[in-house]
């Protein structure tokens, strides 16, 4: 309907009243979408958070991994020392450039042993070390003590790994705790926060040390004296905590832009007295900058305990969070205004219907004569039913869409439902209930039995009137008939089934044939290329077997074609069980001698019949369908030629033949696919061969009212067993 606006005869208090409640759902969408937009908003905070959180996580967990290998480096190091009584320095140095630790563990200093040297053997290591080409070689501090512990080899024994060369860890505290619990244990072991002896004066760096106990070979070790006794020295890595990290997590905030800050502290304490490695350290932080979470990550490894923290600096979102939170606030903007504008129209719309109402009352009269009308030329039926009484009316159109006449109809609602057909009567009765119950339109479609039998469709639509309270006053309707409408339907969804049935089929069609064809052509062609070529040359006895290959090959392509025809006729049902008086017998032999003329090179098949000179009523042609292939298929897979059997007997009233061979079998999982893959259109190379011929048998046998059993081993044989409730017409057991 046309847009009506307000005349210039309106008044301003008119104008006024049709724009308030506009405004007013302007103003409360406005109110909602700031709350939408506020929850959008800790949501995908909350989202950020926990990814932060997963990220904190990450990293101590690769933190652990590395550790973990550098552990294995170290008992890999003391486990050359327990197969290899003397290590020289070059021995080592071979070892630790094995490891390629630059390309696989970048960040440790060095891989190192320090020997425990006995006060009354410190005279003889110096001598060793200084006839092992380092004459200015000393153990330092040169403090006098009990025992010693001697850097004696560390690679690679370049730059500041130099200046270790000697040094006794055990005369440091810090580094000695660690040695004593690995020496005491058997176990790695870290240091808590050093300064390094590599160190310089430029690029100083936190440093911690992990060790690993090297005892002597063939000591006991069960308790804590007896490791003491056992000491060796210790396999170890001096790490710059700088240098380690960056090997460790390599570039992982380059893609925040610098915007998260990782911290380790040597324990628990978050103190600069602790901090070991510090990612942005100095931190220059813009004055705008704001501190926004903490992640506090704590690990455990070889006896120290760092502590994590990770601190995101700026907003704490990034770009996809923030244009989901501004497009909650854009779209309930918009759609706030859309409903504002929607409500003003609908409320100016009413306003001018309820001008037009008088117009449209006087035309009311005219416009129900032209609605019977065209009702009657469009065979559409008009209903009035008025729910207190019960009270049904009916036009004359609806009386022809029922096949009644009007004397015959009671004008009750029970008439109406009686006339619907019986599998249709509880379903339109329970969507007419809906309809007065509000739950929806009554919009549906059902049949109707005509009193002479005749069944037609109709389409039903109707409106409920209610009252001021909402309760049903009556429901105005309409029925026309799509019997025809209907019936195209039916037909085209047949006619979509046997197109998609006939695509289905002749896909699977030329599948089969460019699997299973090839090989006998391919046979046929070499054998007559032979001859062709060779001819001259060829001895008779070769020309007659090139001959007899071709016969067989020729024999069996045609045997294939008709197994596919007959799978053609079976699947259409153009095939008919033709009962008939069966000389079963005499069947089995012909196909035995055609098989056999087939297949010269195989022994004879194993014919046996305990009950010869039978007729029976069957189908003689499907029977030698069945023979044949069972027969082919048992030469076909039976190698080094082994026998074929074929028996008959009949028990309790049933006959059965059973096809028996010793060849390659049939896996348990495809014999139930042999007899149905190619009907299903399924892969014909699932299992092997095409399938067709046994889903013949399986056809051929079922027309006859009987059924087909397998039993098969891969590598032993198969054995089909065929099953016919043939009734004898002369049986002489």
């Amino acid at each position: 309907m046309p847009k009506i606006l307000p005349s210039k005869s309106d008044s301003p208090t008119r104008v006024v009243r049709l724009r308030w409640p506009g405004l007013l759902l302007f103003a409360a969408g406005i109110f909602v979408t700031v709350l939408l937009a506020r929850h959008a908003h800790r949501d995908a905070l909350a989202v950020s958070q926990r990814e932060f959180g997963f990220a904190g996580q990450e990293i101590g967990l690769k933190v652990q991994e590395r550790l973990h290998a550098h552990e294995h480096i170290l008992r890999s190091g003391a486990g050359l020392f327990a197969v290899v009584d003397t290590l020289t320095r070059l021995q080592w140095r071979a070892y630790v450039q094995s490891l390629q630790i630059e390309k696989h563990w970048p960040g440790i200093q060095g891989v190192g042993f320090a020997r425990l040297v006995p006060r009354g053997e410190l005279a003889g290591h110096l001598e060793e070390v200084r006839r092992d080409g380092f004459p200015a070689y000393r153990v330092w501090p040169e403090d006098d003590r009990e025992v010693y512990s001697a850097i004696e080899f560390l690679e690679p024994f370049t730059n500041r790994n130099l200046r270790a060369f000697g040094y006794d860890m055990l005369t440091e505290p810090t580094r000695r705790v660690a040695m004593e619990r690995a020496r005491d244990e058997g176990v790695a072991a870290l240091t808590a926060r050093v300064k390094l002896v590599q160190e310089t004066t430029t690029d100083v760096q936190a440093g911690t040390l992990m060790f690993f106990p090297v005892y002597r070979g063939g000591l006991p070790m069960g308790s804590v004296s007896e490791r003491q006794a056992a000491l060796r020295g210790w396999v170890y890595s001096p790490y710059r905590m700088n240098d380690l990290m960056e090997g460790i997590l390599g570039g992982w905030d380059s893609s925040s832009g610098k915007r998260i800050q990782l911290r380790v502290f040597d324990g628990e304490e978050l103190s600069s007295e602790a901090l070991l490695y510090d990612s942005q350290s100095p931190r220059r932080v813009d004055s705008a900058a704001i501190e926004e979470e903490t992640c506090k990550v704590p690990i455990t490894y070889a006896g120290r305990r760092w502590t994590l923290i990770l601190t995101r600096w700026g907003w704490p979102m990034g770009a996809s969070e923030l244009i989901g939170v501004w497009g909650v606030g854009c779209a309930g903007a918009a759609l706030s205004l859309l409903l504002a504008g929607l409500l003003h129209s609908l409320l100016n719309t009413r306003y001018n219907a309820r001008r037009l109402a008088v117009r449209l009352t006087a035309d009311l009269q005219r416009t129900t004569e032209r609605l019977a009308v065209a009702t009657g030329a469009g065979g559409v039926g008009v209903w009035d039913y008025e729910v207190a009484s019960g009270a049904l009316i009916w036009d004359d159109q609806m009386f022809q869409l029922y096949g009644i006449e009007r004397s015959g109809f009671s004008g009750a609602y029970d008439a109406w439902r009686a006339g619907l057909h019986p599998d249709d009567r509880d379903r339109a009765d329970e969507e007419i209930r809906r309809a007065l119950r509000g739950e929806g339109d009554f919009n549906t479609e059902f049949r109707v039995l005509h009193p002479d039998g005749t069944i037609r469709h109709l389409q039903a639509k109707a409106r409920v009137q209610r009252d001021e309270k909402g309760q049903p006053i009556r429901v105005l309707g309409t029925n026309w008939d799509i019997t025809v409408r209907k019936q195209a339907e039916e037909e085209l969804l047949r006619t979509l089934a046997s197109e998609r049935e006939l695509s289905a089929l002749k896909s699977t069609f030329v599948s089969m044939v460019s699997h299973e064809f090839r090989t006998p052509l391919g046979a046929i062609l070499g054998a007559a290329e032979m001859l062709e070529e060779f001819h001259d040359r060829l001895t008779p006895e070769k020309r007659v077997t090139y001959f007899h290959l071709i016969r067989q090959e020729v024999l069996r392509l045609t045997g294939m074609l008709q197994d596919v025809l007959l799978q053609g006729q079976l699947d259409a049902g153009r095939v008919l069980f033709k009962e008939g008086a069966v000389d079963v017998n005499a069947v089995c032999r012909e196909v035995v001698a055609r098989m056999q003329g087939a297949f010269p090179r195989h022994p004879p098949v194993e014919y046996v019949n305990t009950v010869p000179d039978v007729r029976t009523l069957g189908d003689e042609s499907l029977l030698e369908h069945v023979l044949s292939n069972l027969l082919t298929n048992a030469f076909k897979y039976s190698p080094n030629f082994t026998a074929v059997g074929l028996e008959v007997r009949h028990v309790d009233g049933e006959w059965i033949i059973v096809v028996q061979d010793r060849g390659i079998g049939i896996p348990e999982a495809d014999q139930l696919a042999l007899f149905s893959a190619f009907h299903r259109g399924g892969n014909v190379g699932s299992v092997k061969g095409s399938g067709v011929g046994l889903y013949i048998v399986r056809k051929c046998v079922e027309l006859q009212g009987g059924r087909v059993e397998v039993d098969s081993e891969v590598g032993r044989g198969t054995s089909i067993t065929l099953f016919f409730p043939w009734r004898p017409v002369e049986l002489r057991p």
